[in-house]
């Protein structure tokens, strides 16, 4: 196991270890994807266009992403069901929302 704190220390105290903190810090974003990739494989079909249609368009409100869906899908389900699909995406760590209510939008990690 690497002992992140001493490998951080050590590469602000010798510049030469700058590339250890690269290494670590590649090492982690490799990880996030392989657990996003590992994620997604398991969404439903409804799940998985919602998704999808929110890293298309970066940030999206609720009623236009629903009306989106609805053009994507051919048997959507209700608003309340979608917003349950989007508190699963928001536990796997996929999107997250900004807002209260009417105001809510949605957008992918990146």
């Amino acid at each position: 196991m690497v002992d992140l704190n001493y490998q951080y220390v050590n590469c602000w105290e010798d510049h030469t270890r700058f590339k250890t903190l690269y290494r670590l810090l590649d090492g982690i974003e490799s990880t996030f994807d392989i657990h996003r990739q590992k994620t997604t494989d398991k969404l439903t079909k409804h799940q998985q266009v919602l998704y999808e249609t929110i890293k298309e368009k970066s940030e999206i409100g609720a009623g236009d992403l629903y009306d989106a869906y609805c053009e994507d899908v051919d048997d959507p389900k209700t608003r309340r069901t979608m917003r349950n699909h989007l508190s699963k995406l928001e536990q796997y760590n996929l999107i997250f929302a900004s807002g209260k209510t009417k105001a809510r939008t949605y957008q992918p990690y990146s």
